[in-house]
């Protein structure tokens, strides 16, 4: 299996010798044709301008004694280091001037130049690549006619030497070869470093990832950078501390599920052998024993039920069905059910404001919550405590408090109160009759609604749970 250092290292080093072939190609190779394509160019549209100076004179044999025409054929001469002749229709030389240091050389091509020359004035454009025949030298032979109502009056001759394009491809070819074995070396180690550079943090997201694996949720990954790799870092830490908290929670639902279903099986199967092997002919003992044991089977009941739901929440497989609904018709309903089942402890329902106050919600979701509240409120009162489920109204918001005078809670337990199975310093009748997941239902009601609530208390004095629902008409 190639690791991707290995794979990242080699397309560096790929993409460096393919930038490097391209400009040998381009240099070296190409260098003589681009070269002579751009010069023919530029010389052919310089041959033109004289030639239409030339196609404007009266007479063409005073092309000599024009001292604009013969500035600029002198001109381009010492530019372009080239020789350039105007020959008149009978092949006469009207004018000539050089400049490329290969006099001599004439006489030996004069067969090549001839050829131009006559294709020339008759009336072609001329271009012909020649080598001397005795140097090796090459040329490349430019012929442009003169033309006059459709009739050659001459042509104007360029003779332009090849020589220094392959001198300087020699020079590039020597350069080249040094430059290419210094962007070797140097792309070699730049790649290295920084394949390294891009693996490092990878690997060490890989290595976290496999501790996570194997259930080792307080490995962190050390990565600084600021780039997506260092974001990918912090996301891998965080879903680390998920997984802690998760394992932790998993670790607790064991533990408190095992503990909270087994007291009342226990209980359930005591009294049930009890009843059948003992107490079965006495009819008083009886009714208590199935007392305690319908008792314990309601709670064992509502712990699965609590669990159950939490779990639906937490999966997202609940819904809100939201719809407008009267809010002090609500209240009262929960005020009369529990007045009905609890007659130990004073409840009451206060309501401050309209007496019809429409606020938008799951009803069914929001009683539940109400419910739950009211329940932890009981767990936390003893008998002949108060509870008052009260109502406060607002412009926009109406606030629902729901106030006992039990036994409070400890101002350290307050962040967690409203976590599952946090059962905290609470007293023996609440570690008794609570499960633990009736706060935690209660937060994800109300997260789902996104409405504001918390809790305040006061060890000895009491407790209030309060959370702030949005009236209908206010957007």
């Amino acid at each position: 299996m190639k690791r991707i250092g290995m794979k990242l290292w080699s397309g560096m080093i790929l993409l460096v010798v393919s930038v490097l072939v391209i400009l040998w190609l381009f240099q070296i190779v190409f260098l003589n044709q681009f070269y002579t394509s751009l010069k023919i160019a530029e010389l052919m549209k310089e041959g033109n301008n004289i030639v239409q100076e030339l196609t404007g004179l009266t007479d063409f044999a005073e092309a000599s004694g024009n001292s604009g025409i013969r500035d600029k054929l002198e001109n381009l001469a010492y530019q372009q280091q080239l020789s350039i002749e105007v020959i008149d229709r009978a092949g006469n030389t009207v004018y000539q001037v050089d400049n490329s240091n290969n006099m001599a050389g004439h006489g030996m091509m004069r067969n090549a130049l001839g050829e131009v020359y006559q294709k020339a004035l008759n009336g072609e454009v001329v271009k012909e690549e020649a080598e001397h025949p005795r140097f090796g030298s090459k040329y490349m032979m430019i012929g442009l006619p003169v033309m006059k109502d459709n009739v050659v009056e001459g042509a104007v001759i360029m003779n332009v030497p090849l020589a220094p394009v392959e001198d300087t491809a020699s020079i590039l070819k020597q350069q080249l070869l040094w430059i290419t074995l210094l962007l070797l070396m140097i792309s070699v180690l730049i790649a290295f470093f920084l394949s390294r550079s891009f693996t490092r943090p990878i690997i060490k997201l890989q290595q976290a990832a496999r501790r996570f694996a194997r259930g080792e949720f307080d490995s962190r990954v050390d990565i600084r950078s600021q780039d997506e790799l260092g974001e990918l870092a912090v996301s891998m830490n965080r879903m680390g501390e998920e997984l802690a908290k998760n394992d932790q929670l998993r670790k607790d639902l064991i533990a408190n599920v095992s503990h909270e279903l087994r007291t009342p099986l226990s209980l359930i199967r005591g009294y049930a052998e009890t009843l059948r092997d003992v107490t079965g002919e006495d009819p008083q003992k009886r009714e208590k024993q199935l007392g305690v044991i319908i008792d314990e089977t309601v709670r064992l009941s509502g712990i699965v039920e609590d669990i159950l739901s939490l779990s639906q929440y937490q999966a997202g497989a609940i819904h809100l069905e939201m719809n407008e609904f009267l809010l002090n018709e609500m209240l009262e309903q929960v005020m009369q059910r529990y007045q009905l089942i609890d007659t130990d402890r004073i409840i009451g329902l206060e309501i401050t404001g309209k007496k019809e106050v429409t606020v938008r919600g799951d009803r069914s979701r929001l009683e539940q919550v109400l419910y739950n509240l009211m329940n932890n409120a009981i767990n936390h009162t003893v008998s002949g405590g108060h509870i008052l489920l009260k109502a406060i109204e607002n412009e926009k918001m109406v606030r629902l408090e729901v106030i006992d005078d039990g036994e409070g809670i400890e101002q350290e337990e307050l962040p967690y109160v409203f976590e599952r199975y946090y059962k905290g310093k609470k007293s023996e009748r609440s570690r008794r009759n609570g499960t633990g997941l009736g706060l935690a239902i209660v937060k994800n009601i109300l997260t789902m609604h996104c409405v504001p609530f918390g809790v305040q208390s006061s060890l000895g004095v009491g407790t209030i749970f309060w959370v702030e629902l949005k009236k209908a008409d206010v957007r």
